[in-house]
């Protein structure tokens, strides 16, 4: 028992942690299927936006796909967008408390559309844990993550502002220490085994 007086001061320590998720064997499954968001916008134009995958890493490159095809004549795009937005919940209690952070975006301001567009390219997550955390949830903090993609139109004329016109779209990732990407020499052991397809010779029929 260590004796200190009424009036000495508060000891205090700190330490960083860091906390890192992995998915379980049912949100890996989840995680490998294709992401789609597709839709046609006022009869005016039909879109999709397209991921390989759902769960990435820190420095994954991730592969986006999008077909525009208009279905009406003299519409131009004027500019493409995409954008990481890393969404976080505070709670304590029933005091809550959120915020939007813009990690990285990419855009296309030069774009040929004629009769339908489609583009490839790769979104570079940033690679360190201080420009962009894990996705989380607990009790106390929530951490999400969203691509968020927004087209800007023009429907003729001399492309003033009042003749743009905007479509907006969303597709959910998850961002955690490990992927389907990842190196398997990378993986902890349970989760590297859980990855692997199954020995048929281990299986009872």
């Amino acid at each position: 028992v260590a004796e200190r007086s009424k009036l000495s001061f508060n000891l205090n320590t700190q330490r960083k942690i860091n906390i890192q998720r992995c998915l379980s064997s049912c949100e890996e499954l989840d995680s490998m299927q294709t992401i789609v968001v597709a839709n046609t916008w006022t009869d005016k134009i039909d879109y999709e936006f397209t991921t390989d995958s759902k769960a990435f890493t820190l420095g994954d490159r991730i592969p986006i796909h999008v077909a525009l095809m208009p279905l009406q004549n003299k519409l131009s795009i004027v500019r493409f967008n995409c954008k990481l937005i890393e969404h976080i919940t505070y709670q304590i209690g029933t005091q809550v408390k959120e915020e939007n952070l813009m990690i990285r975006q990419y855009h296309d301001m030069k774009i040929d559309f004629n009769q339908i567009w489609n583009k490839t390219f790769e979104f570079i997550l940033p690679n360190t844990i201080s420009s962009c955390r894990y996705d989380s949830q607990n009790e106390i903090i929530k951490i999400q993550h969203k691509l968020k993609f927004s087209v800007i139109f023009n429907n003729g004329g001399n492309k003033k502002d009042k003749n743009n016109l905007e479509i907006k779209a969303t597709l959910p990732i998850i961002i955690t220490p490990f992927s389907s990407n990842s190196d398997p020499s990378s993986i902890p052991a349970p989760l590297a085994d859980s990855l692997l397809p199954p020995i048929y010779n281990d299986q009872v029929i």
